[in-house]
């Protein structure tokens, strides 16, 4: 769409992509995860996405507190998992 509203191929980075696990626990996260990149890399104009958290935060708010691919204690959830086997195939 853009390149045919603009005549130019712009690139398009997507940032604070992310969803808690607090409303459908940690597998549903890991898939949301693998569906979301494999969509984005399938698009030559994607070139970057940024997951929201890295670890989850201590904020005492249940959804802004379960964003991470690791816990609060740093252990791996599936979404981390998810993460590393998707991430190879976007790497360009």
């Amino acid at each position: 769409m853009l390149l045919r509203k603009t005549d130019r191929d712009i690139p398009v980075y997507v940032t604070e992509e992310g969803v808690p696990d607090s409303d459908r626990g940690q597998d549903a996260q890991a898939q949301y995860l693998t569906a979301v990149v494999n969509a984005l890399k399938s698009s030559t104009y994607i070139k970057g996405i940024w997951w929201f958290c890295l670890i989850n935060l201590s904020t005492g708010h249940a959804n802004e507190d379960s964003y991470g691919l690791l816990d609060s204690d740093y252990n791996p959830k599936p979404s981390y998992y998810a993460m590393q086997r998707v991430v190879s195939g976007f790497l360009r």
